[in-house]
């Protein structure tokens, strides 16, 4: 396997366990609930989590974000969804990990070559810093 390669699917692996293994880490039921169902890809599920009033910039145990799941993830209608609703499309992952530490969703997604995530984070406004 090439180097690139593997730096890439290493940078996925702990990208998506970090954000995963954290799932029950906000405070609120509805906020650990959006984070199950943008696992799942579940867009009709995030809506009404939203309209019920799950917090769209929860943190995980992990600082990772709801938009930061669905970017890596790759669901553009739920990265959609949570920018409708107020995500904050430059917040930064604090992380013990240096790999991880300050990435943003524009930055997973790009890692991932996720491209309908990364023009609608960028229309959203998000930043390359």
């Amino acid at each position: 396997m090439k180097k690139k390669t593997m730096q890439r699917t290493q940078f996925i692996f702990l990208a998506c366990c970090l954000l995963l293994d954290s799932l029950s880490a906000p405070s609120l039921a509805a906020d650990v609930d959006l984070f199950h169902a943008i696992q799942s890809g579940d867009l009709a599920r995030v809506e009404a989590l939203i309209a019920a009033g799950a917090d769209v910039n929860a943190r995980s145990k992990n600082d990772g974000t709801p938009l930061m799941l669905a970017s890596i993830m790759n669901y553009p209608e739920v990265v959609r969804a949570l920018i409708a609703a107020g995500a904050d499309v430059n917040a930064k992952q604090s992380s013990e990990f240096e790999e991880i530490n300050g990435y943003t969703a524009l930055m997973m997604a790009s890692q991932n070559c996720h491209l309908d995530a990364v023009q609608i984070l960028i229309a959203a406004g998000s930043r390359f810093d």
